[in-house]
């Protein structure tokens, strides 16, 4: 099979799980809509093991970006902040990805993982109030909260990254003939 197919077809396999984390957390998060963003929280340990286990597996990153992008356009097409929630956490992850080029390569996908994943749920609290979608109180019950809850994000980014290099090392060590 030519290397172009393999690729559009984990970008399509990606995109597709981006797509079904984003649609099955939104359905808990209606049912809490004070909270803002809840998905994004939500989602959080999810895109992690799916960056992670891809990265880990495959070692490109360049498919979990693509399949990004497009996830990230679509939702776009319905608001703005949504897809800055999607994509600008991938500007950071690239960066950082890019930065560790010369470190260790486990070390490369734990912060990629982590970082994007932790990421969704602070930036689109920070677009959701800069441009006016969000307006917080500025009690010191909601700081607190918004504060808790984007370490909630960041703890489950670790955790989810973690499990996603676990899960993709431990199914490597059962089949030898994967190609990668």
């Amino acid at each position: 099979m030519p290397n172009w197919v393999k690729n559009a077809a984990h970008i399509l396999t990606l995109t597709v799980a981006f797509f079904s984390i984003g649609l099955l957390t939104r359905i808990p998060a209606l049912y809490f809509s004070e909270i803002y963003a809840l998905h994004a929280l939500l989602a959080s340990p999810f895109y992690a093991i799916l960056v992670g286990c891809y990265l880990e597996t495959y070692k490109k990153i360049y498919p979990v970006a693509a399949a990004i992008v497009i996830y990230g356009a679509y939702l776009g097409s319905m608001h703005f902040i949504m897809a800055l929630g999607a994509i600008a956490p991938l500007l950071f992850t690239l960066g950082v990805y890019f930065l560790l080029l010369n470190s260790d390569f486990e070390k490369r996908v734990f912060f990629a993982a982590t970082i994007y994943a932790s990421l969704g749920y602070p930036i689109t609290v920070l677009s959701g109030l800069s441009f006016g979608n969000y307006h917080l109180a500025w009690s010191s019950e909601q700081i607190i909260f918004l504060i808790l809850y984007c370490i909630v994000s960041i703890s489950l980014g670790v955790i989810g990254a973690l499990l996603g290099i676990k899960i993709a090392s431990s199914l490597s060590k059962q089949d030898p003939s994967e190609s990668r």
